[in-house]
């Protein structure tokens, strides 16, 4: 969260529960494009738990019986549907601690993405 001009940085979504009105309780600082040098400096508002759960790769399978298979011709048959990258469980809400060393974001950095894929192997 950098005190930056609007659209030149990938702000994280607690920006929105930055100081706006007289009266506003809240530990982020209100957004005022550079007016306060010392808004970004060194702090311990900016700590926060970086542990996270991810699941990374399933891979879910399922082998044709032989006799079924024999009748059609083929030795063997496997369905498969895998997938990867399907979720992560942060304290930070749209951070992936796992996109960054130093826990910073910067601009055009961006998360791995979600694949799935179905498939058939047949063997003759």
């Amino acid at each position: 969260m950098d005190n930056d001009y609007a659209g030149t940085n990938n702000f994280h979504v607690d920006i929105r529960n930055r100081w706006m009105n007289p009266g506003d309780i809240t530990d982020i600082p209100r957004q005022d494009a550079r007016f306060q040098i010392q808004q970004s400096s060194t702090s311990t508002r900016f700590l926060t738990k970086a542990d996270y759960l991810a699941l990374n790769n399933v891979r879910l399978g399922y082998t044709m019986p032989k006799d079924v298979v024999t009748k059609i011709g083929l030795t063997n048959m496997d369905f498969f549907l895998s997938g990867d990258n399907l979720a992560l469980f942060s304290k930070r809400q749209g951070f992936n601690p796992s996109t960054s060393v130093t826990g910073g974001s910067s601009i055009y950095r961006y998360n791995p993405l979600s694949t799935i894929v179905l498939g058939i192997n047949l063997n003759l």
